[in-house]
């Protein structure tokens, strides 16, 4: 069987378990790396009932990853992925797969949410109705990009599709992930009730039936939890209702990603060589991908970049 024929029947689990031990002798090439990336999109987006998303390579000036686009339903992936994974394929570096294919299930996740599959869960169906509001997403990402809801749940999506693959597994249970994946993001704090309550939000025109059906899941969640949600701000915020509308976050948080806020996931179960292997392929990931982006200019928040900058200072 040829895998990688358009018209290749292979599901995405039969797709998934390819991304294996042999990956790199069976995609050994960028061009191949591509055409296996369109092969799985087009199963998964099958699979799921949704229509295919588009997907090219562009070019980032930045350590931008890859990008949807929700009227265009396109992925865009930096190029730089393609340009290092020669390098990726010379030295069987399994961070280059594994962080790859999580980017893709990133962005796929995206594509989802904006084409409303059954699966998600009401509280992603609606942030994402709401959303489709300018106001209403600036309000969303500005609050916290990295605990907005619609940013979780694209997070959570990889986790749960690779978790158990043989040859990349592993590195969702590493120090490098749970530092910087998932501890790093917690630290900014879900603000969903917040933004629910703020009145500037309620007076938005159009967007009062996911409005209101968004209050709806929140409220359940609630009173799954033994707390309260009022939709409106207080004139005056007592400080038990601040702290009943923080656990109320980390509720909704818990409701899109459980797993990631078990307390067994604030700890590596790998061991410290397999943690140090990994460190040193996340190392030369990061210097191969930032060798590709043309005038990259390092952002000094993000740790990524500022390894980027270390590791060619240490040549």
């Amino acid at each position: 069987m040829n895998i990688f024929s358009y018209n290749n029947p292979l599901s995405t689990k039969e797709l998934l378990s390819l991304v294996d031990e042999n990956f790199f002798n069976i995609v050994d090439t960028k061009r191949k790396l591509t055409r296996f990336t369109r092969i799985f999109i087009d199963a998964f987006c099958r699979e799921h009932g949704v229509t295919p998303a588009d997907f090219v390579t562009a070019e980032f000036k930045d350590n931008c990853f890859a990008y949807y686009s929700g009227e265009n339903m396109l992925i865009e992936i930096n190029s730089a992925y393609t340009r290092s994974y020669s390098e990726a394929v010379r030295t069987k570096n399994y961070y280059f797969v594994f962080h790859y294919f999580d980017t893709i299930l990133h962005e796929l996740r995206h594509h989802l949410q904006n084409t409303s599959a059954k699966e998600l869960n009401p509280i992603i169906k609606n942030v994402t109705r709401v959303s489709r509001n300018y106001f209403v997403d600036d309000m969303f990402y500005s609050a916290s990009y990295g605990m907005h809801p619609l940013e979780l749940d694209a997070r959570y999506q990889p986790y749960n599709l690779l978790k158990d693959n043989s040859a990349i597994g592993k590195y969702f249970y590493s120090k490098n992930y749970i530092e910087f994946e998932i501890e790093k993001h917690k630290k900014q704090n879900m603000q969903v009730v917040e933004i629910l309550k703020n009145k500037d939000f309620n007076n938005i025109k159009y967007i009062a039936k996911p409005r209101t059906a968004l209050k709806a899941c929140v409220k359940q969640i609630a009173l799954k939890n033994g707390l309260t949600f009022v939709g409106t701000q207080s004139e005056v915020v007592s400080k038990e209702e601040k702290a009943n509308d923080k656990k109320l976050n980390k509720a909704i948080a818990k409701e899109i990603a459980p797993k990631f806020f078990e307390k067994t996931f604030k700890t590596s179960t790998l061991s410290d060589e397999e943690n140090s292997n990994i460190n040193e392929e996340y190392k030369e990931f990061n210097k191969s991908f930032h060798s590709k982006i043309k005038n990259f200019v390092p952002d000094l928040e993000n740790k990524f970049d500022l390894d980027a900058v270390e590791f060619e200072k240490e040549d």
